[in-house]
């Protein structure tokens, strides 16, 4: 018996790719009447209409995850914030984000989201993913918490709580693009082969929102995390600030996600003099190792010197001051060489190579900072 589409009731007119994209076109160029509601599941957005009002100068940069860090964002998004992947992501760019601004108490997002809600569409072979803009607001920084992060957003992807940007939105966003391997759920054993990621350019790009965030991921816990640009006026440094605030944040996520974003927990005291002064906060999860896109200035070492870099870098001096003891990691000879943050077991290692015993997340465990050889690094 040869199956015809007429053996079933469905009308397969809903289910064609192509009427179904000339249908969002055609109401796109159309545009919606006064008070009508958005539709957050087939409005598109035409981002060439605006995009040259957002455009500015940028910097770009590639950020490597070492394995234990990339463990720890997964046990703390599945185990201990009961969440996805993905929102276990946006949890920890936010919170990173809203710790470097600590005057910051909204941040909108947007995100490329797949737009399959409707009937038949999740089967369909077609680009039908939009961009989708939505709030995260914490309003108080020393009382809300990773946990209230988590929770936010993933309240607005279940509720389908977003829109499509509006007129000269996105420009003033956050854009993350966060695109998911298939891995071993392909049929007769297939798997899905992800192209890896290239290493930055000359440093400076061209930027059409604050900061544009891609995540590629390769296996089960292997992820590629590339800042294709940020706003220049937050300084051609910001991104080795950022990625020590995402290690530090990941490690909160795990141990403290219901701790206050604002002073951020202190993980351990070294006690001993290794890379920065005596007394420096290091957090464990630190374990990433950051691709300088251009070459940077060191980074401060007193408070003085980290007000006058939050000066230059358009960031508050709270911001700075919180992250004074991860900037001192950054002990570079040569600038041209990139930058490689690694964890050690105990306060005398001096090796940036160890493994985790067992599947402690909570040990005190110091950071050496080491050379990575040229071009060793993507």
């Amino acid at each position: 018996h040869t199956f015809t589409p007429r053996d079933t009731k469905v009308d397969t007119s809903t289910c064609n790719s192509f009427k179904l994209l000339q249908r969002r076109l055609r109401k796109s160029l159309r545009g919606r009447l006064p008070g009508e509601a958005p539709d957050t599941n087939n409005d598109v957005y035409h981002e060439i209409l605006c995009e040259d009002w957002g455009k500015r100068l940028g910097y770009q940069l590639n950020i490597e995850f070492m394995p234990r860090a990339l463990s720890t964002l997964r046990i703390a998004s599945q185990h201990v914030l009961a969440c996805g992947n993905d929102v276990g992501w946006l949890t920890a760019i936010l919170g990173a984000l809203f710790r470097l601004f600590p005057q910051q108490r909204s941040i909108y997002l947007v995100l490329k989201c797949a737009c399959r809600d409707g009937p038949g569409e999740s089967e369909m072979v077609a680009f039908l993913s939009e961009q989708r803009t939505f709030a995260v607001d914490i309003m108080d920084p020393t009382r809300a918490t990773l946990l209230d992060i988590a929770a936010k957003v993933d309240a607005a992807r279940r509720s389908r709580s977003w829109w499509a940007p509006r007129p000269y939105e996105a420009g003033l966003c956050i854009y993350v693009n966060i695109v998911s391997s298939m891995l071993d759920r392909l049929p007769l054993g297939c798997r899905h082969v992800m192209q890896g990621a290239s290493p930055p350019g000359l440093g400076l790009t061209t930027a059409y929102s604050h900061i544009n965030f891609r995540l590629d991921q390769k296996t089960e816990e292997e992820w590629d995390f590339r800042i294709f640009h940020w706003d220049s006026a937050w300084g051609g440094v910001w991104g080795d600030y950022f990625s020590h605030a995402i290690g530090a944040v990941i490690q909160d996520m795990a141990e403290n996600p219901t701790a206050a974003l604002l002073p951020p927990p202190v993980h351990r005291l070294a006690k001993e003099p290794g890379p920065g002064p005596p007394g420096t906060s290091w957090p464990e999860s630190s374990a990433v190792a950051a691709t300088p896109a251009k070459a940077a200035p060191p980074p401060p070492s007193s408070d003085d010197d980290a007000a006058a870099a939050a000066a230059a870098m358009s960031l508050p001096p709270a911001a700075a001051a919180a992250r004074r003891s991860a900037a001192c990691l950054l002990e570079l000879d040569d600038q041209a060489a990139p930058m490689v943050v690694d964890v050690g077991e105990s306060p005398n290692t001096s090796s940036t190579s160890h493994k985790r015993k067992g599947e402690d997340l909570t040990g005190p465990l110091e950071v050496s900072c080491s050379k990575a050889p040229r071009g060793g690094i993507l």
